[in-house]
């Protein structure tokens, strides 16, 4: 079909025409990059997901950090959160752990410390007081600034 039409192509068109299929295969060229490149982002996105998942709900278990590490490496198989050999030592875990409680031998929970970046300032977060200034080091920083503007919006 191309050669047929060739012919009939004028001399000073072939420029134009040439140009015209270089620009399109770029912009195939691109067309192909850009769906490469969203691919590999949204496979990246995915593994995110899943090792968030994975460091969140290891976190609620309150499991020690030996336990949390070696779940770590058990590899994920798509359909469960874990695959179903970390799913079995789970269940076995949690059946042993029940029967600790029903024996009496089960070890106290383990205390999450609270996160307060300005225990200085907030009321019952931890067991400084809120009365409590933060100590002086000679010049002002970001924390003596919080400080005197808790202070002031106390007043009022």
């Amino acid at each position: 079909m191309v050669a047929q039409v060739l012919p009939q192509i004028p001399e000073g068109v072939w420029d134009t025409l040439t140009q015209a299929v270089k620009d399109g295969r770029d912009a195939a060229k691109f067309t192909i990059r850009y769906g490469l490149d969203t691919t590999y982002s949204l496979g990246r996105a995915i593994t995110l997901k899943v090792a968030l998942r994975h460091h969140s709900w290891l976190h609620s278990t309150g499991f020690s950090g030996d336990a949390q590490s070696s779940l770590m490496d058990v590899p994920f198989d798509g359909s469960h959160l874990f695959g179903e050999k970390a799913d079995s030592v789970l269940e076995r875990f949690k059946d042993s752990r029940a029967k600790a409680r029903s024996l009496g031998l089960s070890a106290p929970a383990r205390q999450q410390s609270v996160f307060c970046p300005f225990r200085w300032i907030r009321k019952g977060c931890d067991t400084t007081p809120a009365t409590t200034q933060p100590p002086s080091s000679g010049f002002t920083t970001s924390r003596e600034r919080m400080w005197s503007w808790y202070r002031q919006t106390q007043r009022v």
